[in-house]
Formats: C-alpha cells, structure tokens, sequence
C-alpha cells in the first residue's frame, strides 16, 4: 500500500509527539524519572493504525538513533548500549498490539491489546536493561533490581497511564472519522 501525502503528514506529527513525550518527565522513586512517551506511542498508534503507527515509531527510533536528540536523554547510534534502550525499541511492539486491538474502536478490545502492548514494553525493556547492565556494564545484581522494578510504581503508573491513553486515542480517532 502506498503512502499518501496525508498519510506521511500524520506519521511526522505522530513521530513529533512521541519526541515531546520523551521530554515530558515525570519523577519516579525507583528510576529516577519516566517519560509521557508510551502514552503517545499508544494514542497515536490507536489513530493512525497499525502501518502508520509503526512507521511514526520507526521514524522516532531511527531519527534519535541518526542523532537527533529528541530521545529522554539525547540521541546517536551510542544510545543502543544504554541499559534503557530496549524501552525505546519496544515502542514498536506497542505500537502493533494498540493499533491492533483498536481497529473497531472499542474500549475493551482496545484497553487489552494497549495493555499487553505495555507489558511487552516492560518485558522486552527489562531484558534489554538487565542484559546490557550484566554483559556490557558488568555489573551485578541486576536480576533483582530488574524485578523490583518490574513491581514498581512506574509499572502501575504505565498502566494507568494506558488506559487513560486508549480513551484519548479513540476520543480523537472518533473525531477525525478515521
């Protein structure tokens, strides 16, 4: 299918806020801070749909990863050795599971699917940080803190934060008639 010229306009915008989601930080007790970017991961995937939603996520990963900034703490190709990596890549998993579960504007449906898509941002995010903390780092005890973290407010909060993401999400994809 190809992308029209609204198409690509709609993936830019999506693709811009997600970058200002990475900049709005919320403070966490455990990890120091987490950003508004999964929420608008979720809400613009449930508008856009599953290609286009993909596409603004993919554009956000690979304009950080060329070195644009908009990432929570910068930008470049060095990024893919942070422990927080794997969050940011992720989003891509998000963005399949909301769109997905959103595709006949339903609440139910939709609330699952961004759910599950949360928790494979937690799943895949907390690999990832406790791989690179072991192999690359070097350091220890990070299956125990990968497991705190798991069972923290932030995952609690992410929660919330999608469900109040997916009533955003379908609210404006009622509007926009998409």
């Amino acid at each position: 299918m190809k992308l029209t010229t609204q198409s690509m306009i709609r993936i830019a915008i999506a693709t811009a806020l997600i970058a200002v989601g990475a900049q709005l930080k919320i403070p966490s007790p455990l990890s120091g801070y987490f950003t508004l970017q999964l929420p608008m991961v979720i809400i613009t995937s449930i508008i856009l749909g599953k290609r286009d939603g993909f596409l603004a996520v993919g554009t956000y990963l690979l304009g950080g990863l060329l070195g644009i900034p908009w990432f929570a703490a910068g930008g470049g190709i060095g990024y893919v050795l942070k422990p927080t990596f794997g969050f940011l890549l992720s989003f891509l998993t998000a963005s399949l599971f909301s769109a997905h579960g959103s595709k006949d504007n339903k609440m139910i449906p939709s609330l699952v699917f961004a759910t599950i898509g949360t928790l494979s941002v937690w799943v895949i995010g907390m690999l990832y940080y406790t791989g690179i903390n072991i192999m690359y780092l070097g350091k220890t005890g990070s299956y125990i803190a990968a497991l705190v973290s798991i069972l923290s407010l932030d995952l609690v909060l992410d929660l919330a934060l999608t469900y109040f993401s997916v009533v955003i999400g379908l609210r404006v994809k009622k509007q926009l008639g998409a």
